[in-house]
């Protein structure tokens, strides 16, 4: 049973760490059919701090945070924080299902107590690339208060082309998803529309980073077969626990895939052939100045 919604508006304190240590960047490797993306340390810290809960409601949420981890009570609580309505961000904030819960994952922080993720049964099946290994389903994001936390985007969902994964040596947790933008209307001229990965770390601030077009746009009805369909992947090329993302446009016919090299290739039904990926050494990462 869901607990009855609470009128009372609870404040909520986050404070940023410095601006110097939230997003950056490094570009490792820029190549026509093959991008290669580093993900640095400082990059990808945590932020915002947890919400600061008024001490008459903590006790409860938190206990239902914590319940969340036994697989025997972790439905009915998952149920009863959705009914809590706490939430980062309240502008922002939006009404997930009470489902039954799949999968729970620790969310470590550069600084502070972790975030869990809360993976739910879609009820139906989820079809996925073959190369997508790791949890899928509908996700909400709670800190240890038990706050939702507005995913980027509303992009509450690891689907065919999205992938969890650890990005530091830590454990830290990041979510790629795949988004269409589209420009205009299919019938403008100027119509075009476009597929962009986001790399956005578990983080209260949601906030990605990286941030990149994933393949050629398509234009007014053109088919997005008709060209090279392109999918991305993360791999620690280094192993120094830091992955590099990469972008490409796989080979293949039809739903053909097979291993090209150590990247089995992406199932498609376009019946075009495609270029294959190309590999090379990565750079050296360019300092920071």
């Amino acid at each position: 049973m869901l607990a009855e919604p609470v009128d009372q508006q609870v404040a909520v304190r986050a404070t940023a760490i410095a601006a110097r240590r939230c997003l950056m960047l490094q570009v490792m490797r820029l190549h026509p059919t093959v991008l290669v993306f580093a993900l640095a340390a400082p990059a990808l810290s945590a932020c915002a701090k947890p919400a600061t809960v008024a001490p008459s409601r903590s006790g409860r949420s938190r206990a239902l945070v914590q319940s969340l981890l036994d697989p025997k009570t972790r439905d009915a609580a998952y149920c009863d924080l959705l009914g809590l309505r706490l939430a980062h961000r309240l502008a922002d904030a939006y009404t997930d299902t009470c489902s039954p819960v799949t999968e729970v994952l620790t969310a470590p922080q550069a600084a502070g107590p972790p975030l869990y993720i809360v993976l739910t049964n879609p009820g139906y099946e989820i079809e996925r690339e073959p190369l997508r290994r790791g949890p899928a389903g509908p996700f909400t994001i709670f800190d240890r208060n038990g706050y939702m936390v507005p995913v980027f985007w509303s992009a509450n969902s690891v689907d065919n082309e999205s992938e969890v994964f650890a990005y530091s040596p830590g454990g830290q947790i990041a979510i790629g998803n795949v988004i269409g933008v589209s420009h205009g209307s299919s019938f403008d001229v100027g119509h075009w529309s476009v597929q962009t990965l986001h790399i956005v770390p578990t983080i209260i601030s949601q906030k990605p980073a990286l941030s990149v077009v994933l393949g050629p746009p398509t234009f007014g009805f053109e088919d997005g077969c008709a060209g090279s369909f392109w999918s991305w992947r993360y791999r620690d090329l280094d192993a120094d626990g830091w992955p590099e993302i990469q972008i490409g446009a796989p080979s293949g016919r039809g739903r053909e895939h097979r291993a090209d090299g150590d990247f089995p290739l992406v199932e498609h039904r376009c019946k075009v052939r495609r270029p294959k990926w190309k590999h090379r050494r990565p750079v050296p990462p360019v300092p920071a100045h």
